[in-house]
């Protein structure tokens, strides 16, 4: 319920304007109420807003600011006031009167079709979802973030047109409303609603008072999620090609990016922008063949793409184009980086590795750092680069780095240095474990360039949740999910800690992303989820400064190291 210590009933007049008809619903930002505006004679929705109210001069600043976005998407903030209208009364509330727009809200719509026991198609749900990235990029482009996007705040209007078709676009209230309510009087609410906490980024759940566009991207890809599911996602969620009988190949694993990308838990992974989703988002829908009715002719409701397919499609060939030159010109690189790879005898390589056999050993040299163009755009992954790399060795295995037993889990980045230490070793460099991980081949996974759900155990277990990360596998326990180096669960495993404070491999949710050797994520050092490991390294230039033995020749050649 909406922490409001008053209410409005029928009949009652605000600032003798708007007279309150009926209730319309009650959530965390408060009250709204069907009204009528007696100056003009036209419906108005009057929203109650929870909790004490803001100062008239910021409440007017917040509804020009609305105001000025200037897309027809917004439904506009009509006038604010207080009630009741003396000031220091108890109990006082800020309201404010919103254009009534006809249509159904998005919430009404999902209902109607898990009722009718229908799915929306990807072309419905792409097109709905483009329609509100459009609206809040626009707000974004003005300073402003909703911050309490729902589907309930989406107006969808739907316009028929010809062979029982309909085009459908959306109208957005509450802009500027969340601005005028305490952060912790919304935290409360969210906390008390729970199906309103389900859009809500973590971070606003929490006693955050973020206002970061993250937050409607997050709200945007759960509504995304739900329209193609059916559900909201909970948890350790099945992500939508596991689910969805459209989803399939290339444009189901574009799909399921677009859905872990809004939602990563940690905001700084998500879309940079709006406008980024929503090309991402378009691109999903240009492989969807918009002029089809096949599948179509099930559904009461369907939608089109007006004015952007055409485009869309000359977009994608060049899109295709450069990504298949660029792709050239990686692949020309790897082999010449192969080529050029240290290549020990195996007697060599023994005596390298002599007194550290639960170790990999791995030449200096250069690697690619980074997102192969073959690889899918994630957000604000960078492009590979060059990188030159010391030589170093890295446990076969995570901790404790013994072939059989399981990883050991839920440790913080200070007890991971901490044991690691224990050993005369220290928590790898990301470039370590990235370069550990792609193999002088530079692989986009530590086994191949194309994911195997069944080559580092990321099948689904028997609920069809997705695996954890392998937590409760052995060590090795894979024999295929080792790099070319020799380096074990790097792309299957669990996420693993680096000297950086950022993690490397494991798959949480999406294993198609999340299980490249090129991903990291940022997670705050001092927690310990439950997938949370590590693996130890040690640099050949400190281990000889440990021992003193002179460093050995290192011969060069062609190929791909011998396998410890």
């Amino acid at each position: 319920m909406s922490n409001i210590s008053v209410q409005l009933k029928q009949g009652d007049v605000l600032s003798k304007k708007y007279e309150v008809d009926a209730p319309l619903g009650a959530g965390p930002e408060g009250a709204s109420y069907a009204a009528r505006d007696l100056d003009k004679g036209r419906k108005v929705v009057v929203k109650l807003l929870a909790g004490p109210p803001e100062s008239k001069e910021r409440a007017e600043a917040l509804r020009k600011r609305a105001d000025a976005i200037g897309h027809d998407g917004v439904v506009r903030i009509l006038d604010t006031g207080e009630y009741p209208e003396a000031r220091q009364a108890a109990g006082a509330h800020r309201w404010v009167a919103m254009e009534y727009v006809e249509g159904e809200s998005l919430r009404r719509v999902l209902d109607s079709y898990a009722g009718a026991g229908k799915q929306f198609s990807l072309a419905e749900a792409c097109q709905v979802i483009v329609k509100i990235l459009e609206v809040v990029d626009a707000a974004h482009q003005k300073g402003l973030v909703h911050r309490h996007l729902k589907p309930s705040n989406i107006i969808v209007l739907t316009r028929q047109l010809a062979a029982g078709r309909v085009a459908r676009t959306v109208r957005i209230t509450g802009f500027g409303v969340s601005d005028m309510i305490n952060p912790r009087d919304l935290q409360i609410g969210l906390a008390e609603n729970p199906a309103h906490a389900a859009y809500g980024a973590p971070e606003q759940i929490s006693p955050s008072q973020s206002s970061a566009p993250s937050l409607d991207i997050y709200s945007i890809g759960v509504m995304f999620y739900e329209m193609l599911v059916g559900r909201t996602p909970r948890g350790t969620y099945l992500p939508p090609s596991d689910v969805h009988p459209e989803l399939k190949g290339e444009v189901g694993r574009t799909v399921d990016d677009i859905v872990e990308l809004a939602m990563d838990r940690d905001r700084e992974n998500r879309y940079l922008t709006a406008r980024d989703m929503l090309n991402h988002v378009q691109r999903a829908l240009n492989s969807v063949d918009a002029g089809s009715d096949e599948g179509l002719s099930t559904k009461t409701v369907t939608t089109v793409v007006v004015g952007t397919v055409a485009a869309l499609a000359v977009v994608g060939a060049v899109i295709a184009y450069t990504s298949t030159r660029d792709s050239r010109a990686d692949d020309e690189l790897r082999a010449e980086l192969a080529r050029s790879a240290v290549q020990l005898s195996d007697a060599d390589l023994a005596a390298k590795r002599a007194g550290r056999d639960d170790m990999v050993y791995i030449p200096e040299g250069e690697y690619l750092k980074g997102r192969l163009h073959v690889e899918t755009e994630f957000g604000s992954e960078p492009l590979a680069e060059r990188t030159k790399v010391g030589a170093f060795f890295i446990d076969g295995w995570e901790w404790p780095n013994v072939p059989g037993e399981k990883a050991v889990v839920g440790v913080t980045w200070d007890q991971a240095d901490a044991l690691c230490r224990t050993k005369g070793k220290r928590l790898c460099s990301e470039d370590e474990w990235e370069r550990a991980c792609k193999g002088p081949q530079n692989f986009v996974y530590s086994y191949a360039d194309a994911f195997n759900a069944e080559t580092c155990g990321a099948e689904p277990n028997a609920d069809l949740a997705p695996k954890d990360g392998m937590a409760d596998a052995a060590a090795g326990a894979l024999a295929g999910c080792k790099s070319a180096w020799g380096a074990f669960d790097m792309s299957g495993g669990v996420r693993e800690w680096t000297a950086s404070k950022r993690l490397k491999g494991g798959k949480p949710n999406n294993t198609v992303r999340a299980s490249r050797c090129s991903y990291a994520e940022e997670r705050r050092a001092d927690i310990g989820d439950r997938d949370l490991g590590f693996r130890c390294c040690i640099g050949e230039g400190e281990v000889i400064a440990a021992t003193g033995a002179p460093a050995a020749t290192e011969p060069a050649g062609a190929g791909a190291p011998s396998k410890p």
